[in-house]
């Protein structure tokens, strides 16, 4: 059964069981372990976005139903950013998973205060405002993901998409119709594609407006249904780091899945 004991010193057996390696279990877990590393390094999809004042850019994709191990077509999570050194480390919110029962520290939201405490008590403006620049990048932001085709570009496949506040009610409202009664534009077979028009607000910003984002009237099936088995586990993007995890986050070392939502930023 693969247990084993071991003697002490003089012969007296010790209880100190212990169970062998299973290498077939053990390299399972290794090729899962290594395709999560591998798909922390994915690139994630970003819409067309026109210039300022220019006509808006259209994109057409397809949003993919849920992963078996997702239980929506949209994750959400809040994510620290700008951390580190560097500040290009990110973590997900401790406190954010939170509940009555079980509260959570999070030594980034307490970073955080304390950059707003020093800005609230800073006398020179110019320290000031860099504090509260610092304190508001900090500060952890809600975070989507979804798993889309581009059917501008279909040959990429399902690509990962990360999007903020602003976007999320406008997908999810693809999913009601005139009547407000709900219609799964996920589905391999009746979904239906989406139409997102954008531009940037202005030439001084990276923020984009989303004039029009609407499900296309007809319904259709999926394209290529091998797309199905090369949907992401986006759950993993969203696990509950440990408070140490989120220190080394803050001291500049990046873990797998930070580094990937650090790359969606």
């Amino acid at each position: 059964d693969g247990i084993t004991s071991t003697r002490c010193k003089g012969g007296a057996s010790k209880n100190m069981a212990y169970r062998d390696l299973d290498q077939e279990t053990f390299m399972r877990n290794n090729a899962a372990s290594q395709q999560r590393a591998a798909e922390s390094q994915f690139d994630y999809w970003k819409p067309k976005v026109a210039p300022a004042g220019q006509p808006h850019a259209r994109n057409v994709f397809r949003l993919m139903p849920p992963h078996e191990n997702m239980t929506d077509a949209i994750i959400e999570t809040k994510i620290h950013w700008a951390l580190g050194p560097d500040g290009k480390s990110a973590i997900p919110c401790r406190a954010y998973f939170s509940t009555p029962a079980d509260p959570k520290t999070c030594a980034a939201c307490a970073h955080v205060n304390n950059l707003y405490a020093a800005a609230r008590n800073a006398q020179d403006p110019v320290e000031k405002a860099e504090l509260e620049k610092q304190a508001r990048s900090q500060k952890a932001k809600y975070r989507f993901y979804a798993n889309i085709v581009d059917m501008d570009h279909p040959d990429q496949g399902v690509q990962r998409y990360a999007f903020s506040r602003m976007e999320e009610p406008l997908l999810r409202s693809c999913f009601f119709d005139d009547d407000q009664k709900f219609r799964n534009v996920t589905h391999p077979q009746t979904g239906r594609d989406i139409i997102m028009m954008a531009v940037k607000q202005d030439a001084k910003t990276d923020f984009n407006e989303y004039p029009s984002v609407r499900p296309k009237e007809t319904p259709s099936a999926l394209r290529d249904m091998g797309w199905l088995d090369a949907i992401h586990d986006l759950s993993e993007l969203t696990q509950e780091p440990t408070e140490q995890q989120v220190l080394d986050a803050m001291a500049g070392k990046k873990r797998g899945a930070a580094s990937a939502q650090a790359s969606a930023q």
